[in-house]
């Protein structure tokens, strides 16, 4: 199967990003030597003898585009290559973040469904209205808002959950809570203000006359 025009622009774009953020070091103006002297050790004097050596170190006289050959060379082979501040393997780092952000995500899209659930139970069981005022106040709630005052108030004030760090299930309660309770809202609202419009078809009078409960068809 050939690839369409879509799939032509995404590989393009793909491979614009990827040089895009190699050659950052030198596109930003400044000497990629002197970044990263300054990262490792913000107190060591920049000296010509120091940023000669961070320059043998990662071997940045070769020039930028063929450090980004080097390194495109070996993301082919799975190697996404070494920190230049602290000369760790980028890997592990990055797979690590990746467990982080899935776990988190999962946790958050729990919330969201629980919290939607909740929101379009009392409509099933009546068969009409909506989620009201409560979901559109909770969708409404900016991350960045929910996740100050839970910090502050679950984190600081009462001391039960940890405000930083990532040791364990107790430090994604908060950032889940943060992210899943605006989307949960907003999800709850649009189903429980569908579910009506879906309950009053005919289908579903026909069900019901057949002794099948509503709770069951919805």
């Amino acid at each position: 199967m050939r690839p369409g025009p879509a799939g032509v622009t995404r590989v393009v774009c793909l491979i614009a990003v990827l040089a895009a953020v190699g050659l950052l070091p030198w596109l930003s103006g400044r000497d990629p030597a002197l970044t990263v002297l300054r990262a490792r050790s913000a107190e060591q004097e920049p000296t010509r003898e120091a940023l000669d050596a961070v320059r043998r170190d990662l071997g940045l006289e070769a020039g930028p585009l063929s450090l980004l050959g080097t390194w495109v060379s070996g993301l082919l082979h799975g190697d996404l290559g070494t920190s230049w501040v602290s000369g760790a393997e980028v890997l592990p780092s990055v797979v690590t973040g990746l467990q982080v952000s899935l776990a988190l995500m999962a946790s958050s899209s729990g919330v969201a469904l629980l919290l939607a659930s909740a929101l379009v139970a009392p409509v099933l069981v009546r068969g009409r209205g909506s989620a009201g005022a409560v979901a559109a106040m909770l969708a409404a709630v900016p991350e960045f808002l929910l996740a100050t005052v839970a910090l502050l108030a679950g984190g600081v004030w009462l001391g039960w959950l940890p405000t930083s760090g990532w040791q364990g299930a107790e430090n994604m309660v908060l950032p889940a809570v943060a992210l899943g309770v605006p989307a949960g809202g907003l999800l709850g609202r649009l189903v429980a203000d569908a579910v009506p419009a879906v309950l009053g078809e005919r289908w579903v009078e026909l069900w019901r006359g057949a002794g099948v409960s509503r709770g069951r068809i919805a």
